[in-house]
């Protein structure tokens, strides 16, 4: 028996995504309407294998930030929704959020640091599951040289995303601030094995390298004066000599950078 409404052949077939009911009102914000296509929806073709491929079920991943900035949007232009549907609470606050961002991104390209960093703190307080308002913060706070809040912060972006190659720059930054280039060496070197051909990473590792060795032959050469200070200040008392104890020079162990290389100069 023929079923009317049936498409006789493949060619007429058309899959539709449905839109929640409640914002069918606000479908146009998906730049689609219902029965509208666009270039991500899957539709039938010819072919049978592509016929498969585009007519499978998208991306969970994709499908659910793709109705998460529909419902956003949607929030955005009637407020009201969340009234009428408490479920919504959620986006609700990321769209706080991320009218936050957007201020704390004006105020930061300002210049307004402390501004960019209020507005920040303010996102990771609503979102503190989001790796880029962490990312956001260490920034701002890194251009009000508070370095350790900088340092923290980084720090909780690379837990939440440990393969994002900026937050592991943004503490590079950070150490760098607090002239712990040996540290920050490793970051960079980290962030550029994640984005290999980033010219930013490179030119900071570059910078980074020379800073981290003239820190480390420094650190050496401290320690042999403190010693050597130390050493020569140490009292020694001669046995049997009733004498007031004397200083005495000492030879210690040197960790000069030709000992270090091997004699190599």
């Amino acid at each position: 028996m023929e079923i009317p409404w049936l498409p006789r052949s493949k060619e007429n077939l058309t899959f539709i995504r449905q839109v929640p009911k409640f914002l069918q009102a606000h479908a146009h914000l998906l730049g689609k309407g219902q029965g509208a296509q666009g270039e991500d929806d899957p539709t039938a073709v010819d072919d049978d294998l592509a016929l498969k491929r585009q007519s499978d079920e998208p991306d969970a991943e994709d499908d659910a930030r793709e109705k998460e900035e529909a419902l956003a949007q949607a929030l955005a232009a009637d407020p009201n929704l969340l009234l009428q549907h408490p479920e919504l609470a959620d986006v609700a606050i990321k769209v706080k959020a991320g009218e936050l961002k957007e201020k704390g991104n004006r105020a930061f390209n300002e210049g307004k640091f402390d501004e960019a960093a209020r507005h920040f703190q303010e996102c990771v307080v609503l979102c503190p599951r989001d790796e880029v308002f962490w990312s956001n913060l260490s920034a701002a706070r890194a251009s009000l040289k508070d370095w350790p809040a900088a340092s923290a912060a980084a720090e909780t972006a690379i837990g939440l995303k440990p393969r994002w190659a900026k937050a592991h720059a943004r503490l590079a930054a950070a150490y760098t601030g607090q002239e712990d280039h040996v540290r920050a060496l490793e970051r960079y070197e980290r962030a550029l094995q994640l984005e290999p051909s980033n010219g930013q990473f490179q030119e900071a590792l570059s910078r980074a390298r020379v800073a981290a060795g003239k820190q480390e032959a420094e650190g050496k050469h401290r320690f042999k004066r403190k010693a050597s200070a130390a050493a020569e200040e140490r009292p020694v008392a001669l046995a049997g000599s009733g004498k007031a104890p004397v200083k005495k020079r000492s030879t210690i162990l040197s960790f000069s950078a030709d000992e270090d290389d091997d004699g190599e100069t």
